[in-house]
């Protein structure tokens, strides 16, 4: 009889019990053909592995992997998500809730409820097993290797090819990423596996399979993507070596115009360098005596090339001076500069009436670098800027878009309730340019410097300013608003949902009397003509609320941390309190437990007490990985003389449930 109740109960549906549970990925998997939850909204965390795009019905769709950590057998699964963008990337730590279904013998979940980014982790590593095994429900979804095996067939109608290490075929798909093998040549392939007319591996990208010769581990990368004819640019090569230490480095340049001069290369600690150069081939760059163990970024300043058209660059490297593994290769695109290009701030321009732009209606094509992520969910609104001002991008189509990428964004200038907008037909007239750019500096307010409608759009840093008005929730839009006092001008600071500021953590130490020093976007929302008031500061982040504590005759340099350890993904961050002579100036820098930079807190700031946070991002905003970091704090005094001390600072997550 018990064992009859058990199930019954086990049998009964989630969705009729009316609450959706937590429940593991390989639970949903169920070690089984099928889900036992199919059908049921339930709520799951892991790791992405694996985002990507593809073409159906002549629409782009979006989908990706999710997989436990450590990772293994039963432990991942497929996400379909349509046309609407995720906004995810390989290592982001998720929490997603969505209904399980079987779609074509997949176990996946379609159109997920909610995809939550919580962090950025290192994805679990794939499962070494042989090609014979890989064909089993186990591995759907899974991140597998199969290594040593021999490419047994061409590229069949479908862009797939076999490989075999002897113990039987599997075959490999380009869903993800094209390659064309060589017939008897070996590899080895990692990627996820996905069914359909049978299992399947997807490599991602060119490092997930490892040709002849070359060196697992060896990775590499190129920026900018896209420029235009003529324009100068620096040529940045990023190198990765995770596995030896490389010593020796090629690069691959097509003809294009520099200098040819060391003045104009920046390059890690190097014994020499030799450039071989050829009108009608390019470049090579060769660097000798280096010693990349993890990664280096290495820099051709002010090149540039006249004609439109793709140019192929490779990077080599190698641990012993004979044997080059290609890192990467790549296509850079230079493209046709719009005829109807203008700066930002002539989109800013207004008309006779003083407030609607002069470009009203028009067509337009801007270039600047994203101040903030995309501030929606299922449309598209970021803020822009070049060094002229910034403006709000908008499209309806959802598109994942990065601070401090750079950007060509073509679309009508409109107005929405007094603000200017470049609207965007689709997501295809937002073309990423480059993307290693350094965060965009604020401008400064002058002391008493109130907002209008020249300040619309830019990143901008209120000094010192007071706090006036109580912290008050607003009934629409799901914000805060409170009243800063900028000398003696008043400026609204609105705290929004959908940015990455954490309100909660904010509101608890904001109280009228305080002086904070907030950056932010100068947006505008005024429903009533003429459309001339409601201009506000947009803080985006919790770094850009600091908390200013009145100087005071401290001598001693001390330096807390509360909590610690904390958890980012549930919401925390670290308030760091520091206190130092008045007279000196403080720095403050997070570095990793092998001493790597990662953050700066703060350089050469005033001293006496300072009260600031760190909410667990690196230099790029982009969240660490959990484990235990080091901020290290130095005070130079008055007489030159400096002192420091550091502190341990231990990034962590939730407990389990």
């Amino acid at each position: 009889m018990k064992i009859l109740k058990i199930l019954i109960i086990i049998s009964i549906p989630l969705s009729l019990l009316g609450e959706v549970y937590t429940v593991p990925i390989d639970s949903i998997q169920g070690y089984q053909n099928a889900s036992p939850y199919e059908g049921d909204t339930v709520m799951f965390y892991g790791v992405v592995t694996a985002p990507f795009t593809y073409v159906s019905s002549g629409r782009t769709r979006y989908a990706f992997f999710v997989e436990m950590k450590p990772g293994g057998p039963w432990k991942g699964i497929y996400i379909y998500n349509g046309s609407s963008d995720p906004g995810v990337e390989r290592g982001d730590s998720v929490r997603i809730t969505g209904v399980v279904s079987e779609y074509n013998g997949v176990t996946e979940v379609s159109y997920p409820e909610e995809i939550t980014v919580l962090g950025h982790t290192t994805p679990p590593d794939p499962v070494i097993d042989s090609t014979g095994n890989i064909e089993q429900e186990k591995y759907e979804g899974v991140l597998v290797k199969v290594v040593n095996a021999v490419c047994t067939s061409d590229l069949n109608g479908y862009n797939e090819w076999d490989v075999d290490d002897g113990s039987g075929p599997v075959t490999i798909d380009d869903r993800i990423y094209f390659f064309d093998p060589v017939v008897g040549d070996t590899y080895s392939v990692t990627g996820p596996v996905d069914y359909y007319y049978g299992f399947k591996i997807l490599p991602r990208d060119d490092r997930d399979i490892l040709e002849p010769g070359e060196i697992e581990g060896l990775y590499g990368d190129f920026d900018p993507l896209k420029v235009f004819p003529d324009e100068a640019f620096d040529l940045k090569i990023r190198i990765i070596s995770q596995i030896d230490t490389v010593k020796f480095v090629n690069i691959l340049l097509p003809p294009m115009d520099w200098s040819h001069n060391a003045t104009d290369l920046v390059l890690p600690s190097h014994d020499s360098v030799v450039v071989v150069s050829d009108s009608v081939s390019g470049d090579t760059v060769k660097i000798f005596g280096v010693s990349i163990i993890d990664t280096v970024e290495m820099e051709i300043r002010n090149v540039s090339i006249g004609s439109t058209g793709s140019y192929h660059m490779e990077v080599y490297g190698s641990t012993n001076g004979t044997v080059f593994s290609l890192a990467y290769d790549y296509d850079l695109e230079v493209i046709e500069r719009p005829s109807n290009l203008v700066t930002i701030a002539d989109v800013q321009q207004p008309g006779e009436d003083g407030f609607t732009s002069h470009l009203y209606g028009q067509n337009v094509a801007v270039v600047g670098y994203a101040t903030t992520g995309n501030l929606q969910t299922e449309h598209t609104s970021f803020y822009l800027n070049d060094t002229t001002g910034g403006v709000d991008v908008f499209t309806y189509d959802a598109v994942s878009i990065k601070p401090n990428y750079k950007y060509l964004v073509v679309g009508e200038v409109d107005e929405y309730d007094g603000l200017t907008e470049v609207k965007a037909n689709e997501a295809s007239d937002i073309i990423l340019l480059s993307r290693w750019n350094p965060p965009f500096p604020p401008e400064t307010l002058n002391l008493s410097q109130s907002l209008d409608e020249s300040w619309e759009g830019r990143l901008v840093c209120i000094k010192k300013g007071k706090i006036v008005s109580p912290v008050s929730p607003i009934s629409t839009g799901g914000g805060y608003n409170l009243t800063v006092a900028n000398g003696q001008a008043y400026v609204t600071v609105r705290l929004e949902t959908g940015t990455g500021i954490n309100i909660d953590s904010i509101r608890n130490i904001m109280n009228v009397g305080d002086i904070f020093t907030i950056t932010g976007i100068v947006g505008q929302y005024d429903p009533h003509e003429p459309f001339t008031t409601g201009y506000q500061v947009l803080p985006r982040y919790d770094t850009d609320v600091v908390k200013i504590i009145p100087e005071d005759t401290t001598s001693e340099l001390t330096c807390t941390i509360t909590p610690n350890p904390f958890a980012p993904d549930e919401g925390q961050v670290a308030n760091i309190h520091i206190t130092a002579p008045p007279d000196s100036r403080i720095t403050a820098k997070i570095f990793d437990i092998k001493g790597r930079f990662v953050k700066e807190i703060c350089t050469n700031y005033p001293g006496g007490p300072y009260d600031t946070f760190w909410n667990g991002d690196n230099q790029a905003y982009d969240k660490v990985t959990i484990g235990i970091y080091l901020l290290r704090v130095e005070v130079t005094y008055a007489d030159g003389t400096t002192k420091s001390i550091t502190k341990p600072v231990v990034v962590a997550t939730k407990g389990k449930r």
